[in-house]
């Protein structure tokens, strides 16, 4: 069985790039849009989560952290290990930022900083996104570290799968999948190409970042 370790920030991976291949774990991160602290089980909720509550149980549960009310500044920090102004995201992507406000509102993920991708590549990791970037398109998963990308960039949201929405990088726009009934979710696609993108990542022989 291959081991799956939840790592949501930077510094923990530091023991990971010293390491050989053979030892390197795969590495699977989950962001999940406005959820509240005690939306789930493994945090006191009343709601039965038992997927994830198992995934808490065999991995890495914080109790104390730092996250923003908005998913610009938490996916920031998620993906950097820094605080949102640190890593350019202060509080909402713009593609014309107040230049008063200082290199903590640059509306996108600052130069100065670098993404999990970038730290896990170099190191022998094959890194793919799959869902909602909204770090800005300018700063997107390509440029910032990672190999391949299902999902949209900007900032809309639905429940619902709407093809035109979605694109694969580096390939780019393109209508893949026409939904096949009403009640296909995007959740359900998603799941498609995080399950084709692990698979990738084992036939490679590689670690694999997700």
């Amino acid at each position: 069985m291959l081991k799956i370790a939840a790592v949501p920030f930077v510094l923990s991976l530091v023991c990971l790039v010293s390491t050989s291949l053979a030892q390197q774990p795969n590495v699977l991160v989950i962001l999940a849009d406005d959820l509240g602290y005690s939306d789930l089980g493994c945090y006191g909720g009343e709601i039965p989560t038992p997927n994830i509550d198992a995934l808490a149980a065999d991995g890495a549960r914080l109790t104390q952290f730092y996250t923003s009310a908005r998913c610009c500044p938490s996916r920031a920090s998620l993906m950097t290990g820094l605080y949102p102004t640190q890593a350019g995201i202060g509080d909402f992507v713009s593609s014309k930022p107040n230049k008063k406000r200082g290199p903590g509102y640059l509306g996108r993920l600052s130069d100065h900083c670098v993404t999990l991708a970038e730290v896990l590549k170099p190191a022998g990791y094959g890194c793919y996104y799959v869902g909602k970037w909204h770090m800005h398109t300018a700063t997107g998963p390509i440029v910032r570290g990672f190999d391949e990308f299902y999902g949209y960039t900007k900032d809309h949201s639905h429940d619902q799968y709407d093809a035109e929405y979605y694109i694969r990088l580096p390939e780019g726009r393109q209508k893949e999948i026409d939904p096949p009934a009403d009640d296909f979710y995007a959740t359900d696609v998603f799941n498609e190409y995080c399950l084709e993108f692990i698979k990738k990542g084992q036939a490679t022989k590689k670690p694999w970042f997700v």
